[in-house]
């Protein structure tokens, strides 16, 4: 990539020396499974910071963002066009992770692996050990299905359990994040216990 975006429009700053790549896909499914493939990205790219530095502890926040220490590490934004009713011509996920800079703006909690004293990696070494764990999750994912994937996103999923606030279109509310559902979409108990399903919106954990 020249450049990334993130979600709705939003500007990625894409300073040298950060990794910022794409990936062409061509998946045989919907568009409602093919959207699985940002928690692919997600998984992969803990599993490459694990690899490189065994003394962080990356997780998942939902939908598709990978934190350290409560501050984001990545952006993964998928984008796609349809060739039939619900079917998918082609899919770009977009990957950028904050390898030696990250952005100090005012309300973003950004951090890098260079912040967090990883001094040994570069956007290149970065590649080398994510390319690898997600052509090993894109294969898990279209001979299982999203079971394994769904298994390997909880056991780093930040918040679980805990309080949560999500962010709709037309209003916002708090409950308990308790499970991811097996399309991907979050599950939310809200006060009077009941659980209610979340597919797109922006979600906050207070204790980050």
């Amino acid at each position: 990539q020249w450049a990334g975006r993130g979600r709705s429009g939003r500007q990625w700053k894409s300073k040298p020396g950060n990794l910022y790549m794409s990936l062409l896909l061509r998946p045989k499914c919907d568009a409602a499974t093919a959207a699985q493939i940002s928690f692919l990205a997600a998984v992969a790219l803990s599993t490459a910071v694990v690899q490189i530095a065994p003394q962080l502890s990356p997780v998942h926040k939902w939908p598709n963002d990978v934190l350290i220490d409560g501050a984001k590490l990545s952006g993964i934004l998928l984008e796609s066009a349809a060739n039939s009713p619900g079917g998918i011509d082609w899919l770009i996920l977009g990957m950028g992770v904050n390898v030696a800079h990250h952005p100090n703006d005012a309300g973003l909690a950004a951090t890098s692996l260079r912040a967090q004293g990883v001094a040994n990696v570069d956007a290149n070494s970065m590649l080398h050990a994510l390319a690898p764990a997600l052509l090993y999750w894109l294969d898990i994912w279209r001979v299982q299905g999203f079971g394994p994937l769904r298994s390997a996103w909880l056991k780093r999923a930040a918040g679980l359990n805990g309080p949560i606030h999500v962010r709709l279109p037309q209003e916002e509310f708090t409950g308990i994040f308790r499970e991811l559902g097996d399309s991907g979409s979050l599950l939310v108990e809200e006060v009077d216990g009941t659980i209610r399903m979340i597919t797109a919106g922006e979600v906050f954990l207070p204790q980050m």
